[in-house]
């Protein structure tokens, strides 16, 4: 007995210390329609999923269903029905994921914060009167949203360089890297470094 206690008392130290650095989880985007980038900022979507208004008949659907209905509606406070134009929506999210809208599709976010980074897809359809539609990836690239200036750029160690020039030491810190292949491989890295040094803030 005595010399299982001992063996407990040698590991509690490992166990506190392996506990102390696990990394908390991060916090999820909440679900719902940003009709703004203030509310994209303050993650607090304007239309939540139980106003999403999709047709009298259909009742039971997702958030990204209702996405890609030909229509976008939502039932205000007044339980009224109101049109959305889709190319005004800023995001959407479902599940904790965030989709960034561009050219009224919306495109799946693999990283979130004041710099998100998400891979811009568009579905190319061969013939246009044809009854069934497959979905093929006809152009994708990765691209970024600065939230703080509201623009969209393409995913590239320049577009990157000129936003981490908005915390020198950090920036001083990604040039100390020489090799230019080593730093477009880091690039990811250091958005992430970046978000997590610098909370959303308005412009």
């Amino acid at each position: 007995m005595k010399k299982i206690l001992s063996i407990l008392i040698l590991c509690l130290p490992c166990i506190c210390f392996s506990q102390s650095g696990v990394k908390p989880k991060d916090k999820l985007v909440n679900d719902g329609v940003y009709l703004s980038f203030d509310e994209l900022r303050e993650n607090a979507p304007s239309v939540k999923r139980p106003q999403l208004f999709r047709s009298m008949y259909d009742t039971v659907f997702t958030i990204l269903q209702w996405s890609r209905t030909p229509s976008l509606y939502y039932l205000d406070k007044d339980n009224q029905k109101v049109s959305i134009n889709r190319q005004t929506i800023v995001m959407l999210a479902e599940n904790g994921t965030a989709y960034i809208q561009q050219n009224g599709v919306f495109h799946k976010a693999t990283l979130f914060g004041p710099v998100i980074v998400f891979t811009e897809i568009y579905p190319k359809v061969n013939e246009p009167m044809a009854v069934v539609v497959t979905e093929v990836k006809a152009a994708s690239r990765d691209r970024m949203l600065d939230t703080e200036n509201e623009t969209v750029m393409d995913y590239t160690l320049e577009n990157f360089q000129k936003i981490l020039k908005r915390d020198e030491e950090l920036y001083n810190e990604f040039n100390a890297i020489k090799s230019i292949k080593q730093k477009r491989k880091m690039v990811y890295r250091y958005i992430e470094k970046y978000n997590s040094r610098n909370p959303f803030r308005k412009p």
